[in-house]
């Protein structure tokens, strides 16, 4: 007889994906730093829409895991009002 009760395989599943979720997130947060760094180290109206559009995956990212209060981005990551205004803007 096996020690261990059988795994449910739709719990399986469910870890697997919030494990990707978590993934794909810190991913985003990743490249969202890399473009404020840019940012700040060459503004540009270029670079202030990678910025933006870093903060939009980023954003997204996190509401696709139920997470929709932003009001702590700012102070976590750095970003200003003006990389806000931009998010989701297109040329």
């Amino acid at each position: 007889m096996s020690p261990h009760p059988p795994r449910d395989p739709l719990v399986e599943i469910e870890v697997g994906i919030r494990g990707d979720t978590a993934v794909s997130l810190g991913h985003a947060g990743r490249k969202l730093k890399e473009a404020l760094r840019a940012l700040a180290q060459a503004r540009s109206e270029r670079q202030l829409h990678r910025t933006a559009d870093a903060l939009w995956c980023y954003v997204v990212q996190r509401e696709a895991m139920g997470l929709t209060d932003h009001s702590r981005l700012d102070e976590a990551f750095g970003l200003t009002p003006e990389v806000w205004r931009r998010m989701g803007v297109r040329d």
